[in-house]
């Protein structure tokens, strides 16, 4: 899981900001909706990032899924290879150059992490990573060289960190721990870390589970899900599709690591049955169903499978051809203590207000993304004074923009240049 997130130029966000999932106060308010690395240490199950358009509140999904792309992918670089997820922050001269600085806390097998980098498109300027034994940090490795690899110039490393290799050449642009953790001579600590965001960090809109189908629970746990809420369906089944020699050409492009997958999702396709007002089933081709209905029945074997492995599933704009209550069926699965047994994370970003009720999900459950002279604040309801209670209408203190976070609309200006347009006249910005 993760505890906390600490971004600083990156996209829209210029200064250091800190996004934490991290609860301390009130834990008995709303208990089910967290999990607890100790007796003592609380995080939150799921958490909204609520903003207008262009807010910057999926910035900060981007970021984690930045630090993946650095673990997973860079230990495959030639030396002339650029790190793509550099995007700093471009309105001030301060920023526009220098590096990245991400670092991130989190939690796997019952140990608490704290990974850190700075890097920009062709750099690695500094890495570490720490664990927690107690409440104090002890180090398993610090870099503070892009290229000097060598054990107490450029890297050092924490006396409690054995049981493997540890030193590694590596290029400017490659990320220690993506070198040392695809080794299969590294301590296992390490190894642990690496999988951990390449196997337990998982993106919506980049996931997919192959064959769920053949597992009878998986199957019979879709069609309750489809009939429950009241699509219309019945039950469902794949039928195999021929491919085209067009088809099969581009498989033989696809990379070798995911032309498997590949193949099997698009060579099948699903056959929904509906109720006939007579009694008897009738098959309907899915490109008649909406796209509400194909997002849900391609999303929720993503969600099974981060419920079974304890995964953080990551969404962006979550109410994406969803309606509010189902968002919120989704928020309510994660934070069910009898269904979330192995402590899965649902991180989303979203524009549905209509979810953050006092009644369902906590202060700190909540980060409001707003922009001031470009750049992007994240605050949450819990820093907000004493006259947001436990108990506010979250929901609607944020409608009436009392919280902040929704769009700053000029409906006079949009209606001026508009009525020029229909009319034929000239208009003069103001």
């Amino acid at each position: 899981m993760i505890i906390d997130l600490t971004v600083e130029n990156f996209l829209s966000i210029k200064d250091e900001q800190l996004f934490s999932l991290h609860a301390d106060k009130n834990l008995n308010h709303l208990s089910d909706n967290l999990a607890y690395l100790d007796t003592k240490f609380a995080t939150v199950k799921s958490v909204a990032i609520i903003g207008g358009n262009a807010s910057g509140k999926t910035n900060l999904l981007f970021a984690i899924r930045s630090i993946r792309y650095i673990v997973g992918n860079t230990h495959k670089f030639d030396k002339d290879d650029v790190i793509n997820c550099y995007d700093p922050y471009l309105l001030s001269d301060d920023t526009k150059n220098a590096p990245t600085k991400l670092s991130i806390e989190f939690w796997v097998k019952k140990v608490r992490y704290q990974y850190t980098i700075h890097f920009d498109k062709q750099n690695i300027y500094f890495e570490s990573l720490y664990y927690f034994i107690t409440s104090k940090s002890s180090k398993i490795f610090e870099r503070t060289s892009p290229d000097n690899w060598k054990e107490n110039e450029g890297i050092t490393f924490g006396a409690r960190y054995k049981g493997g290799r540890k030193q590694f050449a590596y290029y400017p642009n490659m990320s220690y721990l993506s070198v040392a953790g695809s080794n299969p001579e590294s301590p296992e600590m390490l190894k642990t870390v690496y999988d951990f965001f390449r196997e337990n960090v998982i993106f919506g809109s980049e996931s997919s589970v192959v064959d769920w189908e053949k597992d009878e629970q998986a199957s019979l746990a879709m069609k309750t899900l489809m009939h429950s809420v009241d699509l219309g369906i019945e039950d469902f089944r794949f039928e195999d599709v021929e491919l085209s020699e067009k088809q099969l050409e581009m498989i033989d492009s696809v990379p070798a690591q995911v032309r498997d997958h590949f193949l099997q999702s698009i060579s099948k396709e699903v056959i929904f049955s509906h109720m006939h007002e007579n009694g008897t089933a009738i098959e309907i081709e899915n490109t008649l169903e909406s796209k509400g209905t194909m997002r849900l029945f391609s999303n929720f074997p993503i969600v099974m499978s981060a419920l079974k492995n304890g995964n953080i599933l990551i969404i962006d704009e979550i109410e994406s051809s969803y309606h509010a209550h189902v968002v919120e069926l989704l928020i309510k699965i994660f934070q069910d203590p009898e269904i979330n047994i192995n402590n899965a994370q649902l991180i989303f970003s979203t524009h549905a207000f209509q979810i953050i009720k006092s009644n369902f999900m906590r202060k700190d459950q909540v980060w409001l993304a707003e922009k001031n002279n470009g750049a992007t604040n994240y605050s949450s309801l819990e820093q907000y004074d004493s006259t947001l209670r436990d108990n506010s209408p979250f929901d609607k203190w944020y409608d009436e923009g009392r919280l902040g976070g929704i769009p700053s609309i000029d409906y006079h200006s949009i209606s001026e240049v508009l009525k020029a347009i229909v009319s034929g006249g000239e208009y003069a910005a103001e």
